[in-house]
């Protein structure tokens, strides 16, 4: 997940826990809601761990947000019963804001795009590091 204060990005894994891609978004308020739809995502596809992108400053230091997504893991992992990994973020959306404009997608289209495309690079980069179970 690529967790904001407005969208959250959502991306999965395949089978093999080699791909990572991107599945939308969904509205962080209210946060029952959100709860409710991590649930039902999470029971669908058999999720068994959670990846939370942790948004660390540029000098590895945590500020404001990154304490706001540690409340919001903590939530995730009491409510659904999964276990969450908050992993560092930084730059993910900057990359996939990248990725959008090379794709040329207009502005509307990559501001719809851009936060399940951060999740799913930070997804992939979790899986391409993983060691195997």
């Amino acid at each position: 997940m690529d967790y904001g204060s407005k969208r959250i990005g959502l991306a999965l894994s395949d089978e093999t826990h080699t791909i990572a891609s991107p599945i939308g978004y969904i509205s962080a308020r209210p946060l029952d809601k959100v709860m409710d739809e991590l649930k039902k995502i999470s029971a669908t596809h058999k999720v068994g761990l959670i990846i939370i992108g942790l948004p660390l400053n540029m000098d590895g230091t945590e500020g404001p947000a990154a304490v706001e997504v540690r409340e919001f893991a903590a939530l995730v992992e009491k409510t659904i019963s999964i276990p969450v990994k908050l992993i560092d973020e930084r730059l993910t959306t900057v990359a996939a804001e990248k990725l959008l404009i090379e794709g040329r997608l207009r502005r509307e289209k990559r501001k719809l795009k851009r936060d399940a495309i951060a999740a799913s690079i930070l997804l992939q980069g979790y899986l391409d590091t993983a060691q195997p179970d």
